[in-house]
């Protein structure tokens, strides 16, 4: 288990998205006392953070796109989405 590339910064919230074998949130400062805390145990493909920072996209390996809302980050199934999407944010 582990994770793969770096980390996703929501910059307005300085909290951390680690994805691999699972998606860990934490910050820099995350110790002993706070450590990060895995919101998925199942493969995580990518991980996008809303600007605010209050809402994280993800894909996972089974093609399927979730969002994940402040305070707890419970994930939330969107959607099916096929082995080519990739999680953005658009803005209007």
């Amino acid at each position: 288990p582990g994770s793969f590339g770096w980390p996703q910064v929501a910059v307005a919230t300085r909290e951390l998205a680690w994805r691999g074998d699972g998606l860990w949130l934490g910050t820099l400062t995350s110790s002993i006392d706070r450590p990060p805390r895995q919101i998925v145990s199942h493969r995580t493909l990518q991980a996008q953070w809303a600007p605010s920072g209050s809402h994280l996209l993800f894909t996972t390996a089974d093609e399927s796109l979730y969002v994940a809302e402040r305070p707890e980050f419970a994930p939330r199934l969107v959607g099916e989405i096929g082995a080519a999407a990739s999680a953005v944010w658009v803005m209007p």
